[in-house]
Protein backbone atom coordinates (compact mmCIF):
# COMPACT_ATOMS: atom_id res chain seq x y z
CA UNK A 1 0.00 0.00 0.00
CA UNK A 2 1.47 3.33 -1.08
CA UNK A 3 0.57 6.39 0.93
CA UNK A 4 1.51 10.04 0.78
CA UNK A 5 1.24 12.54 3.62
CA UNK A 6 0.90 16.12 2.31
CA UNK A 7 0.90 18.84 4.95
CA UNK A 8 -1.51 21.76 4.60
CA UNK A 9 -1.50 24.94 6.65
CA UNK A 10 -0.97 28.68 6.73
CA UNK A 11 2.47 30.16 6.10
CA UNK A 12 3.45 33.19 8.20
CA UNK A 13 1.26 36.25 7.53
CA UNK A 14 -1.14 34.27 5.31
CA UNK A 15 -4.90 34.13 5.70
CA UNK A 16 -5.49 31.14 3.45
CA UNK A 17 -4.40 27.53 3.77
CA UNK A 18 -1.91 26.22 1.22
CA UNK A 19 0.12 23.09 0.58
CA UNK A 20 3.26 23.40 2.74
CA UNK A 21 5.10 20.11 2.27
CA UNK A 22 4.75 16.95 0.15
CA UNK A 23 7.70 14.69 0.95
CA UNK A 24 6.85 13.19 4.32
CA UNK A 25 7.64 9.46 4.32
CA UNK A 26 5.18 8.46 7.07
CA UNK A 27 2.52 9.99 9.30
CA UNK A 28 5.05 10.18 12.14
CA UNK A 29 7.53 11.95 9.85
CA UNK A 30 4.77 14.40 8.83
CA UNK A 31 4.10 15.16 12.51
CA UNK A 32 7.81 15.93 13.01
CA UNK A 33 7.81 18.18 9.94
CA UNK A 34 4.77 20.05 11.32
CA UNK A 35 6.74 20.84 14.46
CA UNK A 36 9.63 22.20 12.39
CA UNK A 37 7.28 24.22 10.16
CA UNK A 38 5.68 25.77 13.25
CA UNK A 39 8.81 26.42 15.33
CA UNK A 40 11.31 27.41 12.65
CA UNK A 41 9.09 28.87 9.94
CA UNK A 42 6.05 30.21 11.83
CA UNK A 43 3.41 28.14 10.01
CA UNK A 44 0.04 27.69 11.70
CA UNK A 45 -3.21 25.69 11.45
CA UNK A 46 -1.46 22.65 9.97
CA UNK A 47 -3.12 19.36 9.11
CA UNK A 48 -1.81 16.14 7.61
CA UNK A 49 -3.73 14.58 4.75
CA UNK A 50 -3.34 10.83 4.17
CA UNK A 51 -3.59 9.79 0.52
CA UNK A 52 -3.66 6.12 -0.45
CA UNK A 53 -2.43 6.19 -4.04
CA UNK A 54 -2.36 2.41 -4.43
CA UNK A 55 -6.11 2.40 -5.11
CA UNK A 56 -7.45 4.12 -8.23
CA UNK A 57 -10.01 6.83 -7.62
CA UNK A 58 -13.24 5.44 -9.07
CA UNK A 59 -14.63 8.85 -9.94
CA UNK A 60 -11.49 10.04 -11.74
CA UNK A 61 -12.83 9.70 -15.29
CA UNK A 62 -16.13 11.33 -14.33
CA UNK A 63 -14.26 14.18 -12.62
CA UNK A 64 -12.40 14.93 -15.85
CA UNK A 65 -15.63 15.21 -17.84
Amino acid sequence: MTKEFPIWGKPPSADDETLLHTRATSYKNAEQICIILAEEHGCTDMRIQTLDISQPYEGFVAALS
